[in-house]
């Protein structure tokens, strides 16, 4: 210790630095090769008709671009007659692999194809709409009865929301670190991510899913693999895992789109948990790769799922105190596109 500290004070904090700066580079490197690894042994890009999980994405993919062309300003006719027949063998090829034709998927894209053979009705005499009309009677499906909802519906908007209360409301969430005994119970936890469910996401694949735990114990058995929850980690009463199906991407420009579509859903969890008087706390995923695996062996979560982050969440205790956390300018954070 002796020698490593008379080394240690030849050196400018400077030269420190850089030498630091240097390692972290190097585990940049390391890791973001590792995560490109991942990206392409575990996306759909090599494989889009892989397995039932990985078609599933792929159909919501193709009628959600159906869905889109029905709710344009404009509806050209005869549009995305291209993803109209890709869609149909995609579901041609689902269906003799004999995988689930209950699933909200499956049938939203059933759905979507009616609505586009309905909206062409006045064309059923052309091939391809008439091809359409076949395919989804074939089927013999009651869509109205199954909750589906492909294809596209009325525009609204809240009428018992304004903008100063939701205003209200998002500034009043704050970070919560100290929480009651009280328990909270699954159901809750379940209520929260249902609703958080109607999270945006690229081409409405819904990539994300959140696993979710209300035992204390096992929340804090969790926390030891995350890096910021010192102080509290071992008083969480529930925490949830947000994680992302990497096999819901199909291209390399889609290779970070799992934490886009992650990071959205844990606000809507984060404001869901608010809404439901809970305190919560978004906890960084800064991590290795192997500490990542690790996790996921801990707690069986399939290699194929990016963990995205955690959140810990209870019911505040009566003189819980939370950190100011101020706002930068909005001048930093807000501009004018000017050209």
């Amino acid at each position: 210790m002796k020698i490593y500290n008379k080394i240690k004070s030849k050196f400018s904090p400077q030269f420190k630095s850089s030498v630091i700066g240097i390692y972290q580079c190097c585990k940049v490197f390391s890791y973001a090769l590792s995560d490109a690894i991942h990206y392409a042994r575990y996306s759909a890009v090599r494989t889009p008709f892989a397995n039932e999980s990985v078609m599933s994405y792929r159909i919501a993919l193709i009628y959600h671009g159906i869905e889109k062309g029905l709710a344009m300003p404009v509806i050209r006719k005869n549009f995305g007659e291209a993803k109209v027949v890709y869609l149909m063998t995609f579901l041609s090829i689902y269906e003799k692999r004999g995988y689930n034709l209950k699933t909200s998927v499956y049938l939203s894209a059933i759905s979507a194809l009616k609505a586009y053979g309905d909206y062409h009705s006045d064309e059923c005499g052309r091939p391809l709409v008439k091809k359409v009309t076949e395919f989804v009677s074939r089927r013999g499906i009651d869509i109205s009865n199954k909750g589906a909802k492909g294809g596209v519906i009325a525009a609204t908007q809240t009428k018992n929301l304004d903008f100063k209360q939701f205003d209200e409301f998002f500034r009043s969430r704050y970070s919560l670190r100290s929480y009651s005994s009280r328990s909270v119970t699954k159901s809750l936890l379940f209520d929260v991510i249902s609703t958080a469910q109607k999270t945006p996401s690229v081409c409405n694949r819904q990539s994300f899913h959140a696993y979710y735990t209300s035992d204390p114990s096992m929340a804090a058995k969790i926390l030891e693999y995350q890096n910021g929850n010192r102080g509290f980690g071992h008083q969480v009463p529930a925490l949830i895992i947000i994680t992302a199906d990497s096999r819901a991407f199909f291209a390399s420009g889609e290779r970070n789109q799992c934490y886009v579509d992650g990071g959205l859903f844990s606000m809507s969890v984060l404001l869901g948990l608010h809404a439901a008087g809970l305190g919560a706390c978004a906890l960084n995923w800064c991590v290795s790769p192997s500490q990542e695996k690790s996790l996921k062996a801990l707690l069986r979560i399939p290699v194929e799922m990016r963990v995205i982050m955690m959140i810990s969440c209870g019911y505040p205790k009566e003189d819980a105190m939370v950190p100011c956390s101020s706002r930068r300018d909005i001048g930093l954070v807000a501009s004018e596109i000017k050209v």
